[in-house]
């Protein structure tokens, strides 16, 4: 009985920790690999605008990225589920599943929120042809 009340009290403790995700933030550097074309690879300090909206269910929300340089192209993720969230050595991660409402080809994509070392909030959005960080989420 201990046991299942300490399990549920995580379980809890999580879903709680996962809407501190949620806000609007700025991040003023980025970085991005191409995994077939290195020449589309670059490191670049500018700002973006990113907002957060996750359910505490973790199978809906929306994450939308801007670039202030061109407003009008804005990046927008569904998300569709949560495949990971854990404690790793004293660092949260949390792993969601999406979708690009921003494309008309609906690649599977994983937006994945972490803890640095630094105790900087990152985000990387990665597919299975590249990805991108935003480093050093600023919330305001």
């Amino acid at each position: 009985m201990k046991s299942i009340i300490l399990i549920l009290l995580f379980i809890f403790s999580l879903e709680a920790y996962s809407q501190s995700f949620n806000g609007d933030y700025m991040s003023f550097k980025t970085s991005y690999e191409d995994n077939e074309y290195v020449e589309n690879n670059f490191r670049e300090e500018t700002k973006f605008n990113i907002a957060i909206f996750i359910e505490a269910d973790a199978k809906d929300g929306r994450i939308v990225i801007q670039d202030p340089r061109i407003p009008q192209k804005l990046l927008i993720y569904r998300v569709i589920n949560r495949s990971e969230y854990a404690e790793i050595e004293g660092r949260w991660i949390g792993v969601y599943e999406c979708l690009p409402d921003h494309l008309e080809n609906e690649t599977n994509t994983t937006l994945t929120f972490y803890i640095s070392d630094q105790e900087e909030l990152n985000l990387m959005v990665s597919d299975d042809y590249s990805s991108q960080m935003f480093f050093n989420l600023t919330k305001q």
